[in-house]
């Protein structure tokens, strides 16, 4: 169940693929987008509740400076953070909810669930041997992809046995591909993700929207954020 809070919010970087398709499915919901923020300054009809970092690590500034006004929670969903950006989000965080939301689809919350159970189950087999394998169009400067990372970290967190390698493969279409495989004796595993619309990303912003308004300041990893949003909705 949503807050009694009205959502207000604001997109930095709303001129890129992720920016435009945030900006139209804030538009497209219940939620107010009152604004958006570029290179060339913020256009705001009023002060944002809830921010939206879509752009790059340089516009950090940029971004506090408009969450500041209203003490606005902060969805920051840029890539290679940078020591310094990340001291900075930590800090605005003291004061107003924060979620690094590395991907902002519920297929890759969905994914990384099912990847934290298999490491747990990697433990009992010593011969068990894990890969990841990420696409993204050669435009894609990350290697390995912030989502990959992430499956990465989840799947370390939890324990998992020999994680071989992550691959990663700059062809194809927009937007990307991830794939997990697991080799245990006898079968193998391979959970795949593919997203072929940013509006994927759209709707899971739309989910947390309901959820951070209400949300005590902090810092927040997007799985837990996603598990805690659902929690919520299922009440």
């Amino acid at each position: 169940m949503a807050g009694d809070t009205s959502v207000l919010a604001a997109v930095v970087g709303h001129r890129g693929r992720l920016g435009s398709a945030l900006c139209r499915a804030l538009e497209e919901s219940r939620h107010t987008l009152v604004g958006r923020v570029d290179r060339d300054g913020a256009h705001l009809n009023r002060v944002p509740n809830l921010v939206f970092d879509a752009s790059n690590v340089s516009a950090i500034d940029t971004t506090l400076r408009v969450c500041r006004q209203g003490g606005a929670a902060l969805i920051y969903c840029v890539s290679a953070l940078s020591d310094a950006a990340s001291k900075q989000l930590e800090d605005y965080a003291m004061t107003a909810p924060v979620v690094i939301a590395t991907n902002l689809t519920l297929g890759h919350w969905l994914q990384a669930e099912l990847v934290r159970n298999l490491a747990k189950m990697s433990r009992l087999s010593v011969q068990a041997a894990t890969a990841i394998h990420e696409r993204h169009p050669r435009t894609k400067l990350d290697r390995p992809s912030a989502s990959a990372a992430d499956l990465r970290a989840v799947w370390e967190a939890a324990g998992g046995n020999h994680l071989t390698e992550v691959v990663s493969l700059r062809f194809g279409l927009p937007v990307s591909g991830h794939t997990v495989t697991v080799d245990l004796p006898g079968e193998s595993l391979s959970i795949h993700h593919e997203v072929a619309s940013l509006d994927s990303a759209g709707m899971g912003a739309v989910v947390l929207s309901d959820w951070i308004i209400d949300q005590a300041p902090g810092l927040y990893d997007i799985h837990s954020a996603f598990e805690q949003a659902f929690r919520r909705i299922s009440k």
